[in-house]
């Protein structure tokens, strides 16, 4: 009887706060579940558009812009797409390729202007289009960097300085947005134009997508995103928005992905064109397209993103199905759930999407009830399955994020739970003391260094620290 209480409750709420047009039945999501879902891991809003045969049979948003309700979200909601982009980005190049302005298998250094994709050691192979486009000229700069709002932004031509291959170009894939930020530069090179003028001109405008950009719309009808503290996030900026600063909505996004799916002419790009992106040009990825498996006998073409508030994702098959999904957390529940009930309703499968992990329960768990409620909740996590479902190394990386972004008060927690959970680790005491040597607490970086230094005598970045803080 309750849950039959809480189901109607749920589907009351979903009457009030979901817009949209098709059968969610016929569609194969179920928008229930996925407003639980969404209930359930804390997230605001989200939206979803299912696609047969070229066309939209059902699309709907859920929830609000904001934890305060202000406002209803609609289809028309901005959402930024992070390396979404790409995809997107990738149809600019192949539109100046299609006129002939560009060669793909040329050198890119032969059009840019500004800047020089970098050689690799004494090598001489040059990279090309193709290999920026497929993920295989070797350079470094997997995620683009984020700036948080009040941070000078380098050039464009500043920013590809820090490029630096890393692998002989050409000979695998080496995931790169800063490849991306390479392909901004020469399409801004070849046509003169700035990137978010070329891209509505080229892209947006003859697909339909007049609310879609690449700058950050600072009013007007787009969701706030929420990070993994739960915290409201700022719109951190990126110099390389071709591979990660598209804005969109899922009216506007679902008409790129009928596009994409090539049933039906564009005005943008031929379907020979459209095949050869799709195709594979190593493993896993063709030119802006990832080629998801879903078993030996069925692939999707299509895309993911995350970024600090945001998950966004387009799957599409040959036979002209797609699924496109975009909310406004860093948690991916909503996302993974989404894709696992579509793949369900296509191929009567089970998928990798349909998997349950406990990070998301875990960090809501950290930032609402604590880390010693949470330390418990891992221990007993860890009694059952036998190993824990958090290392130090996690923790680590999500407090490192946090503090690079500035977001000090979710970094301090993170560095906190890991103390608590490993406090005999001398790197993780060691990212203590740096935690707080970054916001000027000298005394209790102190304390952590010592801490570490004691545990491994051999920490020499914990002596120099420190060495150099008490010179202070």
């Amino acid at each position: 009887m309750l849950n039959f209480i809480v189901r109607f409750i749920l589907i009351s709420i979903f009457s009030l706060s979901v817009t949209g047009k098709g059968n969610c039945q016929n569609a194969g999501v179920n928008p229930t579940a996925l407003l639980e879902k969404m209930q359930e891991s804390k997230i605001t809003s989200g939206a979803v558009a299912v696609i047969r045969n070229g066309k939209i049979i059902y699309k709907a948003s859920l929830g609000f812009c904001d934890r305060e309700k202000t406002k209803r979200s609609d289809v028309s909601t901005l959402y930024n797409v992070a390396s979404v982009s790409k995809s997107l980005t990738a149809w600019g190049v192949m539109k100046l390729v299609e006129e002939g302005k560009i060669a793909l298998d040329e050198p890119v250094n032969n059009y840019l202007k500004r800047g020089k994709a970098p050689l690799y050691k004494d090598d001489t192979t040059q990279i090309t289009t193709r290999m920026l486009l497929s993920h295989t000229a070797g350079l470094n700069m997997g995620p683009v960097p984020d700036y948080p709002p009040g941070k000078m932004l380098p050039s464009l031509p500043e920013a590809v300085k820090d490029l630096r291959t890393i692998k002989k170009p050409g000979t695998g894939f080496q995931y790169s947005g800063g490849g991306f930020m390479l392909l901004q530069l020469l399409i801004e090179d070849v046509t003169g134009l700035g990137f978010d003028d070329y891209m509505k001109k080229t892209v947006f405008i003859p697909l339909g997508m007049t609310n879609s950009t690449f700058k950050i719309p600072h009013a007007g009808n787009v969701a706030t995103p929420y990070d993994e503290t739960l915290k409201a996030s700022p719109h951190y900026r990126y110099v390389g928005v071709s591979a990660a600063g598209l804005y969109t909505s899922i009216d506007d996004f679902s008409k790129f992905v009928i596009a994409s799916i090539g049933i039906a002419p564009n005005p943008v790009l031929k379907k020979a064109t459209l095949d050869l992106m799709k195709a594979p040009n190593n493993k896993n990825y063709g030119l802006g397209y990832y080629r998801q498996p879903v078993d030996s006998s069925a692939v999707l073409i299509g895309h993911s993103g995350a970024a600090l508030g945001w998950r966004a994702c387009y799957y599409l098959n040959e036979h002209g199905d797609g699924i496109v999904l975009l909310s406004n957390s860093s948690f991916e529940d909503f996302m993974n759930l989404g894709i696992c009930q579509w793949i369900q309703s296509i191929y009567h499968k089970e998928s990798q999407y349909c998997k349950t992990t406990p990070y998301t329960s875990l960090f809501i768990d950290l930032f609402t009830k604590g880390k010693d409620f949470t330390k418990r909740k891992i221990e007993t996590i860890k009694k059952v399955t036998g190993k824990s479902p958090i290392d130090e190394n996690f923790c680590n990386i999500m407090g490192y994020w946090m503090m690079r972004l500035e977001r000090f008060e979710g970094a301090k927690t993170f560095f906190e739970l890991n103390v608590l959970l490993y406090p005999d680790n001398s790197n993780v005491n060691d990212s203590m003391g740096e935690f707080y040597e970054t916001i000027k607490n000298n005394k209790k970086a102190l304390f952590y260094y010592r801490k570490a230094l004691e545990i491994n005598p051999n920490n020499k970045h914990a002596a120099e620290s420190i060495k150099l803080l008490e010179k202070k």
